[in-house]
Formats: structure tokens, C-alpha cells, sequence
């Protein structure tokens, strides 16, 4: 988010802050995206942070 080459990510993806956003990618171009906005709550706890991502990835690729 910092680096001048990465600031298109902050209007891309409407950030705020440093996120992890999943997206899905279709003929080269972005065709959806999630951002897991719930990182920062979790962050503390591996076991639930972990738990989460793949949960909500898992929900993700279930819907491609």
C-alpha cells in the first residue's frame, strides 16, 4: 500500500488500511474480489485467523 507501484490497490480494492483481499482473476483481468475484513480482529490468535482465511476461501472457490 506504501509503495507508489502498489497505490492503485487501495482504490482497486477500496482500502483503508493493509488487508488480504482474495481475487479471482478471469482472461488476465480482475472479475471479483473479497476482502477479509475480519484479518485485523483475528490477527492475535493463529488458530482463528487460520481458521478464517481458509474458511473464506474454501466459501470463495465454492462459488466459482
Amino acid at each position: 500500500m506504501q509503495l507508489p507501484q502498489n497505490r492503485h490497490f487501495v482504490r482497486d480494492y477500496e482500502l483503508f488500511t493493509k488487508s488480504l483481499v482474495i481475487v479471482r482473476v478471469k482472461d488476465g483481468q480482475q472479475a471479483e474480489w473479497k476482502n477479509l475484513e475480519k484479518v485485523w480482529e483475528l490477527v492475535s490468535d493463529r488458530k482463528a485467523f487460520a481458521r478464517y482465511v481458509q474458511d473464506e476461501i474454501r466459501a470463495y472457490l465454492r462459488k466459482l
